[in-house]
């Protein structure tokens, strides 16, 4: 459901997003199995959203 519009964040703006994918959406050309699936599976996927924490900053490893 939508926050209510008198919910505001930090910044002092109504949280909230639109996700619309499309046909613009850019996939990675790699075969399953692959060594660029085996290291960043994370890119079969458009759209990862996990609950912030700073030790974990590179999607890919360090």
């Amino acid at each position: 459901p939508p926050s209510p519009p008198s919910r505001r964040n930090a910044v002092g703006r109504s949280p909230g997003c639109k996700r619309m994918p499309g046909a613009d959406t850019a996939r990675p050309f790699s075969y399953s199995g692959s060594s660029l699936l085996t290291r960043a599976g994370y890119i079969r996927h458009t759209l990862w959203v996990t609950r912030y924490d700073p030790q974990e900053q590179y999607a890919a490893g360090d």
